[in-house]
């Protein structure tokens, strides 16, 4: 992991650590300064619905990342007609970590078993994407080669 992709890992097991009072279930905000996203410790679930892409670090065996993108009418990658690009990954099949992996508008849920933890969003504290860019190797979803949506 090359030090820029370590600050953001970093950054954003930190800022979304800081749950200002919600429960580890409940999705993350930062106001005003655009802070967003979810962790989950072992044995919780928490969604939310980004404003702003976002990336993911996960650690242990047993956790879990779904992103659902909502889509155009018509997307042949849409295989069940639902208007959303839902991918699944997990440690067997993960991403890279600490990048901007989903674009605004998805709605993501992080899950962790027993011997696992995982933390989504986006920490940098600013309104919009505009100054922060940090591009995940391979592209973000859904344009990713190596992700094929359920």
């Amino acid at each position: 992991m090359n030090l820029k992709k370590f600050a953001v890992a970093g950054a954003l097991v930190g800022v979304l650590s800081f749950a200002g009072g919600a429960s580890a279930s409940d999705p993350i905000v930062v106001e005003p300064t655009g802070g967003q996203g979810c962790v989950s410790h072992p044995g919780d679930t928490c969604t939310y619905t980004s404003t702003r892409t976002g990336g993911y670090v996960a650690n242990g065996s047993t956790w879990s990342l779904t992103v659902s993108i909502p889509t155009t009418a018509g997307d042949p990658r849409d295989v069940n007609l639902d208007g959303q690009l839902t991918y699944t990954f997990g440690p067997g099949n993960a991403p890279p970590q600490g990048c901007s992996l989903y674009p605004a508008g998805s709605t993501v849920t992080t899950s962790a078993g027993s011997s696992g933890g995982i933390a989504a969003g986006n920490p940098f504290l600013q309104q919009t994407d505009s100054t922060v860019t940090n591009a995940c190797a391979g592209g973000p979803l859904p344009d990713r080669t190596d992700a094929t949506p359920q």
